[in-house]
Parts: C-alpha cells; structure tokens; sequence
C-alpha cells in the first residue's frame, strides 16, 4: 500500500501526458497505417492470427519472396496487448498496442529512475521526456524500434534489482523481458541495449566484480534460453541471407552527420519537406529545449548526484561518436565486436544518447526546482521594460504559430517565402527560417516562467509550468513524426479490388509502382504519404498482399535469402537487404523464371512487350497483365526433357500439397525457396529434397499419378523449443523454490 501511494501521483501524471498526446487515437479513432506498421506489422500479424485460428503454428511465410522463414525479426506477437489481434481488427489492434508500448516507455523510465535517485519528480521528469522524445516518435512507423525502446529500461531496472539485492528471480524476469524485446523488438535496438546493459552495470552500480558478473551473466543466460525458440531460426536465417556478406559501407549505410547535431536544439533544422522516413534524421536526436538545458546543468553544477550520472554521460557520448557510423573511424573498431557487422544502422546508437540524457535531464531538473531562487542565471539579470514587451510579442507570435495554424513550422513559413527556397531539406539556409519559432517559442516560455517566479517560494507553480512547456515542445515537434489517419479513411486505403483467382496457389505476381511517385518535394506530408500509400496500395505493396492470399515474387524481409535475392537480381550487382519493385526492369526474363505469371501495375505497360496481355482494371489506374512466357509453380521435368504442369492442390503456412501425373521417372520442381527443414514424401515415403537451379524446391519422382506432400520442419526450430521449454522449468522451478523459502523463513 506504502508502494502505490509512493509512486500513485507520477503514474497519474505519466498517463495523463499520455492521453493528451494520442489525443487523435483515443478522440477521433485514428489508427497508424504508414511504414512498416503497414508493409510487416499489420501484414504478418494478420497472416499469423489467421493461421493460428486454423490450427497452425506459422514457421514458413509462403506469401513473400517465394517463401521464406517466418520466425524473422519484426513477425511475432509479444505486445502489451497481443490479445487484441485475435479479437478486433489488426489495424486497431496495432494501434492501441503502439500507444501502450509508450506508456510502457515512461512507466519503464520512471522506475528506472526512480531505482537511481530516489526521487519521483526527476524520474517523473526523465519518464516524460523519454516517453515523448524524438527518438521513439520518429520510429513510430514501425512498432520494432519503439517497443525495443520501450523495453530498454525495463532491462536497466531489473538488472540493477538484481544485482543490488542479490536476486536471481530478477535475473530470470529480466531475461524474459529480453526474449519478448527478441520476439517483437529490432535486433539492432537489442544488440545496443545489452552493450549499454554491460557498461552500466560495471560502471555504474557499486558491487562487487564477481557479484556484477554472476548476475549479469545469468541474465544473460536466461535471456538466451527464453529466446532460442527465435533465436536459432534467426541464426540460420542470417547465415543464409545477404546479411551474412561483410562490406563496411553496406553495414554503415544510414550514419549520422556531424551537422545532425544541431538537431538536438533545432529538430527541423534542414527542413520537414525531406519524407523519405527511413533516412531522415530531424528528430532522432531531440528530447527538448529544456530537457537539454536541465541536462547540462546537471552536469555542470555541483549536486548530490553527480557521480551516479557519470555512467549516464559515458553512455551518452558512446551513443553520439557511434551513431556517427562511417563518417568516424571509430567504427570500424566496433565491427570486431561478434555480431555487429549483421546491422546496417549506426544511426540507432543515438538509443543510448536518447536514454542517458533522458534520466541526467530528471536530475538536472530537481536540482534545479532545490537550488531556485537561489540560482544564479545571469543571462537573466536584465528586466527591462522594452525586453518584457519584446518576449511578450514574440510569445504571441509563436502562440499563433504553434496553436492557431498547428501545421509542421515550414507550412507557416511556405506562406511568405517562395517555394523554390524551401523545396529541399538539404539547404542550410533553412535553418534561420524553418526554427526561427520552434526556439523562439520555448526560449520565451522559458524567460516568461523564471521571471515570473523568480520571487515568490512557489515552486509547485513553477514545477507544473515546466511539465507543460516541456509536453508542448515536444508535442508540437515529435508529433508529427507519427502517421496516423481515421478509421474511415483507413478503410478507404485498404479496399483493395483483387481477383479471386490470383488466390490461386498455382499463381504467382508481381507488383510494379510508377516511379513517378517518389515526389519528395511535397510541404504536406502527412497528406502526401497517405496519398502516396493509397497509390502503391493499388498494387499490393510490398507484403500485403498476404492479407488476400496472393504470392508474390517479391517482398521485404529484414534477413532476405540471399540465393533468392542473387537469383532475382542476377543481372544487377548491388548488395540489396531486399527485393522491391525498382530492382528488376518488367521485362526482365527472370520474373518469367521465377513463376510470376501476372503483374499488377499501377501504370500502363507498354505495348510493344508483348508477351504480356492485358487482363484489366482491378481499381482506378491500376492495371492487371498475364505473363505468357511464365514458368508454372509447380511442374515436371521428365527424362527426355520435356516439361508439363503439375497442380498444387493445397498449401499452408507449413506444408505444400502437389498433384502430378507422369509418364516416367522425373524431376518435379516446386518454384519455392529451396531452405534448410523441408521434408518431402510421396504416398506416406520419404524422399530427399534437392535445390533446382541452386534456389527453388525438386524432387525426383516415380512414373504415375502421385501426391506429393512438402512439410517444413526445421531443426533449428526445434533445438530453440527444447532450449525454450527448459529454461520456463527452470524459471517454475526458481519460483517455487523462492516460495518455499519464505515459508520456511516465516
């Protein structure tokens, strides 16, 4: 009871801030739909729900990239609110586990603080400025990045339980709060949470050596042995995907510059008309004006909690230098270390900037509100009357700005200045125009509030004015980082008009869009992306067309099959993470090869390639074509050469059923990814699965009409299970042992 009147207020605070910044969600029945929420999240979700009602555990996704493992990074299921996938719609389920994987954020920040300093209002503070920071709103695309940011200090605060009370229960629930990171989190995140894991607990908590190391490695241990059931798939998985090839400027494509780092005070710097979400950086690195002023005087000014910030400050300038990727030699270095190589986004290490400067800034902040008035801020010394009535016009200007117009700021100066001086990000002179009123804005508030107060003994006041400025500023700027749009204009986007027949197994497609759309000089984004999502939803982009049970030849996946991907890309010699529809001309021979017998495009094939034929619209400007010169999915190679179809007459997520009829011995080829744990046999017999043309699925097959049966039952899997099961026994086991122990003890 002592416990929740404790912590009661924070909490209270914590999920009001939140309420008022999904405001869209929770009022007006907004849903996310942008990204990879819409590519993977809502896609594979979907896929895995469906085959679950059917009795299946999905270990092969059939529908992408002519199949490929399912226990992939970003496919499962472990969410706050995973339930909600098989009892509403995905869209609304992903939604409402996106908001709570925020309040996980804060909550997980706020007692991680709290376990540090003792004190509820700079872990209420750092809990705030965490849960809304630039880095979690920027992910927010895709539900990977931000709930492996979620968990993270949920992994610091159980460490740290552990090994300050000598508790290997808290070992055993950190590792299972990893695994749940591993099943639904990015790897890269993880990997650089158990780097940052390992030098707070060695330089940051006051233990004993041989006590930090047994207990951090039993967290390690358990968090190994709860996540095999993934981990081992993905092992294989990596091996056999482009990852595995080494090449520094692969694995440092998305580096931070060292003029990003003016966004840290000035998050649209260079602009917000630059859309491309996956390379642009405007907001990684922003936590708010105030937050980093509090934070520098953290570390600056004399106070109790100095040396417990030290490991903070470490870990913040660890993140920075590495963040910077390839634009610093230090890098290299870090790519001796096991594993790192795989990831392609040094950007990410700005997670431990963002994390440690969240909890430094709480410090700072009740240092502060102990130290003031009594502070001296000397840039404050002047009160002149002409100063008072400038802040006062300039705090109305901005009012105007951010309230009244509310857009993203270069809509407000798009009004004034001429298009051609604003149209791309990149121009440095942006930076006096596009942030003139975000600073100003929260400089004045900042003035306003500390003059105000400057003489009067209530601080409560003066407390509560700072939470709000801070939430403003980071509303107003982090916000529109995340796309959302309304239910009803979300049932628009996906009411897709796809033929019932390209359900069939025996058929294959590929979707093309028009080039023409990659228009990154539009001011509104939020209107343009959802225009531009409507218009590559007409084709099936990338992965949904799962949703509708199309197979298609391409697709994304984090860990792509690299045979696959040299197979399709055999005549362009660029490394690729995956396929998309720029990759391979339409006329290319090897999309005939590969089986795609029709091809949706959003844009009229020319008719001299006359091999296609065009079949018609399936929506407005979308256009269907038969491949003719595509090879069946399924079909027989007899011994004298010639080739005729074989049908298949079902498939699910694990197995693939196939009906042929030969007139003597032969070859049938299955136009699949050939793949480490896939069986097959004829009539009840076993017989060996063999690569055709080093990527799809043969089999040798006898004279007559058979059945032939393909199952996927990888050992991988299986060893992760047997690993997984025994750890959950161990973790039973300890509990009971624990419980028992206190029995005895009372």
């Amino acid at each position: 009871m002592k416990i929740i009147k404790l912590h009661l207020l924070p909490i209270l605070g914590i999920l009001f801030f939140w309420f008022l910044y999904f405001s869209k969600i929770f009022l007006f029945n907004h849903v996310f739909y942008s990204g990879d929420n819409n590519s993977i999240s809502i896609t594979f979700n979907q896929f895995f729900v469906d085959s679950v009602k059917t009795g299946e555990l999905p270990l092969w996704n059939p529908y992408i990239l002519s199949g490929i493992p399912f226990f992939l990074p970003t496919n499962l299921l472990i969410f706050p609110l995973s339930f909600l996938f098989f009892i509403t719609k995905a869209e609304t389920a992903l939604t409402l586990n996106m908001v709570s994987i925020y309040l996980t954020a804060g909550i997980g920040m706020y007692f991680f603080s709290f376990s540090v300093y003792k004190n509820r209002l700079a872990a209420f503070y750092s809990s705030l400025v965490y849960m809304l920071s630039g880095l979690v709103a920027k992910n927010s695309v895709t539900y990977i990045t931000v709930i492996s940011a979620a968990y993270m200090p949920w992994i610091f605060w159980l460490a740290l339980l552990s090994i300050k009370k000598k508790n290997i229960l808290y070992c055993a629930i950190c590792g299972i709060i990893i695994a749940f990171n591993y099943f639904s989190g990015h790897p890269m995140y993880i990997y650089i949470t158990l780097l940052g894991l390992v030098i707070f607990v060695f330089f940051g908590i006051k233990q004993g050596f041989i006590t930090k190391t047994k207990y951090l490695l039993a967290l390690i241990i358990f968090a190994f042995g709860f996540s095999s059931v993934m981990l081992f798939p993905q092992i294989e998985a990596s091996r056999l995907s482009t990852r595995s090839v080494k090449d520094f400027t692969y694995t440092t494509q998305t580096s931070l510059n060292s003029k990003d780092f003016i966004t840290i005070i000035l998050p649209h710097a260079f602009g917000v008309s630059e859309i491309e979400l996956r390379d642009n950086r405007n907001n990684y690195l922003y936590l708010g004006i105030l937050p980093a002023i509090f934070a520098l005087f953290a570390i600056i000014s004399k106070n109790s909690q100095k040396n417990k910030i030290s490991v903070f400050i470490l870990l913040s300038v660890i993140g920075l230098i590495l963040s910077l990727g390839r634009n610093t030699f230090v890098y290299k270095l870090t790519l001796l270390i096991p594993g790192l190589g795989l990831f392609r986004q040094p950007l990410y290490f700005v997670l431990l900037y963002v994390f440690s400067v969240s909890v430094i800034c709480g410090v700072g902040f009740n240092h502060f509100i102990r130290s003031y008035p009594h502070v001296k801020i000397r840039f404050l010394s002047a009160y002149k009357i002409s100063v008072r009535i400038l802040l006062y016009v300039l705090i109305i200007l901005s009012l105007i700005t951010y309230i009244i117009l509310r857009s993203e700021p270069i809509l407000v100066w798009q009004k004034f200045i001429p298009p051609h001086f604003v149209s791309r990000a990149s121009h440095i002179k942006n930076i006096g125009i596009i942030s003139f009123e975000n600073l100003v804005f929260l400089l004045v508030l900042i003035v306003i509030s500390l003059n105000m107060f400057r003489k009067t003994s209530s601080k409560q006041i003066l407390i509560v004015i700072v939470f709000i400025v801070t939430f403003i500023d980071l509303f107003y700027l982090n916000s529109p980082e995340f796309l959302t749009t309304s239910q009803k204009n979300y049932q628009r986007l996906y009411s897709a008009n796809v033929p019932e027949y390209l359900s069939d197994p025996n058929i294959k497609i590929a979707s093309y869009v028009s080039p023409t759309l990659q228009n990154w000089d539009n001011f509104n984004r939020q209107e343009f992306l959802f225009k531009r999502t409507i218009e590559s939803e007409k084709t099936l982009s990338p992965n949904r067309n799962s949703i509708y049970g199309v197979f298609s030849v391409f697709g994304f996946s984090p860990l792509s099959p690299k045979s696959y991907t040299d197979y399709l890309n055999e005549k362009h010699k660029q490394l690729l993470v995956g396929i998309s529809d720029s990759d391979i001309s339409i006329d290319n021979p090897v999309l005939s090869q590969s089986g795609a017998g029709y091809i949706l495009t959003n844009y009229p094939i020319f008719a001299s390639l006359s091999q296609f034929n065009f079949i018609g619209n399936t929506s407005t400007n979308t256009y269907l074509y038969k491949n003719n010169l595509a090879r069946p999915r399924a079909f027989l190679v007899e011994e004298n050469g010639n080739i005729s179809k074989a049908n298949i007459k079902q498939m699910t997520a694990n197995s693939v059923t196939v009906k042929y009829n030969s007139t003597g011995s032969a070859k049938l080829v299955l136009l699949d990814n050939y793949y480490p744990g896939w069986e097959a046999e004829i009539n009840g017999n076993k017989v060996d699965v063999e690569p055709f043309e080093n990527v799809f699925r043969s089999v040798k097959v006898p004279k007559g009409q058979n059945i032939l049966i393909f199952r996927y039952n990888p050992k991988s899997f299986k060893l992760g299970v047997y690993i997984s099961l025994t750890t959950v026994l161990i973790f039973i086991g300890l509990i009971k042992f624990k419980l028992n122990g206190k029995k005895r003890h009372s």
